[in-house]
């Protein structure tokens, strides 16, 4: 390969984030050894608590992947807004980690067994109001902060047990603390949970070849699906929905959906099935028949 092999990757400084940096970037250089990584980490509004921007998590990384500072960033897909910013691309997307949800707690083994009232921490509605319809007798209780700092905040008594994605905790190797994983009926997942992408600049047409090398079709097809439905419904990243396309076999698909409005008075749940050619020829059509549904 000729020209450039040295590059700066943008990233949040969190434990997940770097860990999850440094495993995308070993996928590229099992494709071109001769590639050198340097990671730039970014203090995002999110890391600072301002979790009601858009974006919060991912905003900053993008202004200096805008300005040069960076050649590409790292990002955990259902963080990323549908709207990109102007003139940047999702170039390259992993295999899909795992994209349940979990329970991490060091009082309950299994929240069906409750009977009494506990207090769970999440900042997700969407966890929040599907938990409840799981057990009515669990609270939920706004928790702040990386993965890291919530579960030592949990362990150190101020909530009885902290509800995550699968995925990132299996990226930092702390799976051993899981009481409990979720099945995608009992909460279906957020868009693109359990998704790794990089973004790069669109006009930088060797970065994204670089990156498009470790592109992975059916995770890219699953999240586009996804995210239609999001856009769809005219939400963003912290909206009370979830969407999940999973594979039933090779020519036949599922399409597992929640959503709740602004005020959680209505919330819906359900399974739509149909061909895979379906999704790739027509995707706007099939999404508008599982809206119908809504």
């Amino acid at each position: 390969m000729s020209g450039k092999t040295h590059f700066v990757v943008g990233t949040r400084a969190s434990l997940l984030a770097t860990t999850q940096t440094n495993q995308f970037l070993n996928e590229l250089k099992q494709v071109n050894s001769k590639l050198t990584f340097e990671i730039k980490t970014i203090v995002t509004s999110g890391d600072l608590g301002l979790l009601q921007e858009l974006g919060a998590f991912t905003k900053e990384v993008e202004i200096a992947l805008l300005k040069n500072e960076i050649d590409f960033a790292i990002h955990s897909l259902k963080d990323l807004p549908i709207d990109q910013p102007e003139g940047l691309t999702l170039a390259a997307m992993l295999k899909r980690g795992d994209v349940r949800d979990c329970l991490i707690s060091t009082k309950i083994d299994n929240i069906s067994n409750i009977t009494e009232s506990v207090v769970l921490g999440t900042t997700s509605k969407r966890r929040t109001l599907q938990i409840k319809n799981l057990n009515k007798s669990i609270e939920t209780k706004d928790f702040n902060g990386n993965i890291v700092s919530r579960i030592d905040k949990m362990e150190a008594g101020q909530v009885d047990g902290v509800i995550l994605a699968l995925a990132g905790i299996q990226r930092i190797d702390l799976q051993n603390k899981v009481k409990q994983i979720f099945s995608i009926e009992e909460i279906v997942p957020a868009v693109a949970q359990g998704i790794l992408v990089a973004e790069c600049r669109k006009e930088d047409y060797q970065t994204l070849t670089i990156l498009q090398s470790v592109d992975d079709a059916n995770t890219r097809f699953e999240a586009n699906a996804e995210r239609e439905f999001l856009k769809a419904l005219g939400g963003g990243c912290r909206m009370p929905m979830g969407a999940n396309l999973n594979y039933l076999d090779e020519q036949n698909l599922s399409f597992h959906y929640f959503y709740a409005d602004e005020q959680s008075e209505y919330q819906t749940k359900g399974v739509f099935q149909c061909k895979k050619d379906e999704f790739e020829n027509n995707l706007s059509i099939v999404v508008d028949k599982i809206l119908a549904k809504i």
